[in-house]
């Protein structure tokens, strides 16, 4: 017992057992709660909460495809917020950063106000990715797209990120 007197203090055994207990009551969760029952139904014990994902998205931009490169995949060009009628099919463009799991990316299409349609979904997509990437959305219409104004709103894990503004504009 001398030598573990000689290199363990009371202390330093005290902070080990500390980090134990709480390791061992903590859930490790990417919840937007820092303290939370344990048990719903009772009130007794409550577990600390860390949310240890860095995962987001870094950037997203509107493009339209110009040519397809050498493996098939489409070249883009950033759009600004306008598209004309014939730069279909449109592309919404994430960047996302500190991805290590999976998460869940999913775009709406909404018409805001062109052709009569008023708030209106158009289409949607979502997928999955466990890394960071740039990623794209597609979507066309069998038809030319009709002039207005139009959004997408990008989902990450569920919850709405942002939402994008744009107009199709007459060809010129």
């Amino acid at each position: 017992m001398k030598y573990l007197e000689k290199y363990i203090t009371w202390q330093w055994l005290i902070a080990i057992l500390f980090l134990i207990a709480l390791f061992i009551t903590a859930e490790f969760a990417t919840s937007s709660q820092l303290y939370e029952p344990l048990n719903k139904n009772k009130t007794m014990g409550w577990s600390l909460k860390f949310n240890l994902s860095t995962a987001h998205v870094k950037e997203t931009y509107l493009a339209k495809k110009v040519a397809d490169d050498a493996e098939g995949l489409p070249i883009l060009e950033k759009v600004g917020t306008v598209y004309h009628q014939s730069d279909g099919p449109f592309y919404f463009v994430v960047i996302t950063t500190g991805v290590v799991d999976t998460v869940k990316l999913k775009a709406k299409w909404i018409a805001v106000n062109a052709a009569g349609s008023i708030n209106q979904i158009i289409g949607e997509a979502d997928n999955t990715i466990d890394h960071s990437t740039l990623f794209y959305f597609d979507f066309s219409l069998p038809r030319i797209w009709p002039v207005g104004k139009y959004k997408v709103e990008l989902y990450f894990n569920d919850k709405l990120d942002r939402s994008v503004d744009f107009e199709v504009a007459i060809d010129k």
